[in-house]
């Protein structure tokens, strides 16, 4: 796996591709246009629709650094596998489809992790925009920050810790980590378990990312955030409990997000046809959970206290009690 060249050891960049024609253009160009050129670009056509599939085949004729793989429609978790498998660089990137970098990114990201051999992942802030027409060449500073998976799990604003896609991996990092068939937030169980293999990543505090925001993306669907809640709160159970019990932050880490979510969970779903279905998710992630959350002094007794209360509220008081507790909190 070791691919190194005087341009520099070999990069693979892994782009799932699914309906996104209008956008996948300016996602290949800003790849191919940047200032690190030792690129695998691996396009993995996820059985679009709308002519994406064909696109890919015209894109990569222009550059031969490019390789497509046409696959039957799976879902994003398959696409991403597809890609990871057949990686051959030292380092690994996810970029999606209809997002793009700054010139820059690919460049920066690596001279991270060179700089510091103890870190097995870099990433960087992105920008929220609904334009493809962000400067990608813009000029940036390149401030860097090691920071332990601890202070990784703590990162809020635009970093977010969940994501795939602002990070660049070792690829001996997540040799043998996949993505697993998650209809969505595949991306926070992916990192949860590489996490667990991490004990170190740098920051670069520039935006070198940029997220396209589109209504028709998984995220702006109506029911979304029930099935999300109820997608990550398995998650959160599902690697709590794969979770080694020597990594004490990480196991506390997966309670804090799992309990706060369990009550939007219980609220949102109460007075839907996924009530019940909702009731017993909620009652299986606690049966295996609550000893240990409660005893975790790694989070505020408030919070312990106050989750558990109003999990056993009435849905009609649910809301306004949270409402108080978030202003003690």
């Amino acid at each position: 796996m070791d691919k190194m060249t005087d341009k520099g050891e070999l990069i693979s960049i892994i782009v799932p591709v699914y309906n996104v024609k209008s956008y996948l253009t300016r996602c290949f160009e800003t790849i191919t246009l940047q200032s690190y050129q030792n690129l695998e670009i691996i396009l993995v056509d996820d059985g679009s629709k709308d002519g994406s599939g064909d696109l890919c085949d015209f894109l990569s004729k222009s550059d031969e650094r490019c390789t497509v793989i046409h696959q039957p429609n799976q879902g994003l978790w398959a696409a991403r596998n597809s890609g990871q498998k057949v990686a051959s660089g030292n380092y690994i990137m996810f970029v999606d489809s209809d997002d793009y970098l700054h010139v820059d990114a690919v460049k920066l990201l690596y001279e991270a992790l060179v700089n510091h051999p103890e870190c097995g992942l870099s990433m960087c802030r992105y920008k929220r925009t609904t334009s493809l027409d962000e400067d990608i060449s813009l000029g940036v500073e390149r401030p860097e920050q090691v920071i332990s998976v601890e202070q990784l799990l703590n990162l809020s604003d635009n970093v977010l810790p969940d994501i795939v896609w602002n990070k660049l991996y070792r690829h001996s990092l997540i040799d043998g980590i996949w993505a697993r068939e998650y209809r969505i937030a595949q991306d926070v169980d992916f990192n949860f378990r590489v996490y667990m293999h991490l004990e170190y990543a740098v920051l670069i505090d520039s935006e070198l990312y940029f997220w396209m925001q589109r209504s028709s993306s998984a995220m702006h669907q109506s029911n979304y955030r029930p099935s999300y809640l109820k997608i990550v709160t398995g998650i959160c159970h599902r690697n709590y409990l794969e979770c080694p019990n020597d990594l004490i932050s990480l196991k506390a880490y997966f309670l804090q997000r799992l309990y706060p979510r369990l009550l939007l969970l219980r609220l949102y779903a109460w007075d839907t046809e996924e009530r019940n279905s909702a009731i017993s998710h909620c009652d299986t992630c606690m049966r295996d959970t609550w000893r240990s959350y409660l005893l975790c002094k790694r989070i505020s007794l408030l919070e312990r206290v106050s989750c558990m209360i109003l999990l056993k509220c009435p849905p009609s008081l649910t809301g306004v009690l949270m409402s108080i507790r978030r202003m003690l909190i």
